[in-house]
């Protein structure tokens, strides 16, 4: 097999594997926001507990709306066979969103970690207090 064909047999299965990821991920936020909303209609939550699900579901719809975005861009970018240019301009645009996308769920996964450390903090102090 020629080197050409190889590398853009390499480009096509990276441009799906990230359509895939992307898919994927809006698929699970979707979800644990579902989740998060059936929980909060059906049980009582303590203020603390009700500002985490707030946070994770606020980040989750940004989450969505860059994904969304990428999605959109990236396949734009696939349909535009005349302007190379353009192509590359909206791939640049689309690897873009979609590292945000990363860096930003990488964030929310830190934040949520750090609140719910904190939470537990709390509650062990109190339980002290009380006793």
């Amino acid at each position: 097999m020629r080197k050409t064909t190889r590398r853009r047999e390499e480009r096509q299965s990276n441009g799906k594997e990230s359509f895939r990821f992307a898919i994927t991920l809006l698929v699970a936020l979707g979800t644990v926001i579902y989740i998060l909303y059936n929980y909060l209609q059906n049980n009582s939550v303590d203020y603390q507990m009700y500002l985490l699900i707030c946070g994770v579901v606020f980040f989750a719809l940004i989450l969505a709306i860059f994904l969304l975005l990428y999605l959109l861009i990236e396949g734009y970018s696939l349909e535009v066979h005349d302007n190379p240019d353009l192509q590359k301009h909206l791939k640049d645009y689309a690897s873009a969103f979609y590292l945000s996308v990363l860096l930003m769920s990488v964030i929310l996964l830190i934040a949520i970690v750090i609140f719910l450390y904190l939470i537990f903090l709390s509650k062990i102090k109190l339980l002290k207090l009380r006793f």
